[in-house]
């Protein structure tokens, strides 16, 4: 596995016991598939100009902002 998946895994992990003081795995994959969106926006925005309306889009899609 991508060692950068597994550190969103454990991102997710983290931010949703913080927020909840629990780990309920199904409500966590929601965290981790937001994070997993915000990466692949970032990553594409991250080239030019017209990339970074494309990554926008992208996590408008999703629902992230």
């Amino acid at each position: 596995m991508n060692e950068r998946i597994k550190e969103l895994m454990n991102q997710a992990a983290k931010q949703y016991y913080a927020d909840t003081g629990e780990i309920k795995p199904n409500d966590m994959m929601y965290i981790f598939a937001e994070l997993i969106v915000r990466e692949c926006a970032d990553f594409v925005s991250e080239t030019a100009t017209i990339e970074t309306l494309l990554g926008d889009r992208l996590k408008e899609h999703f629902g992230v902002e």
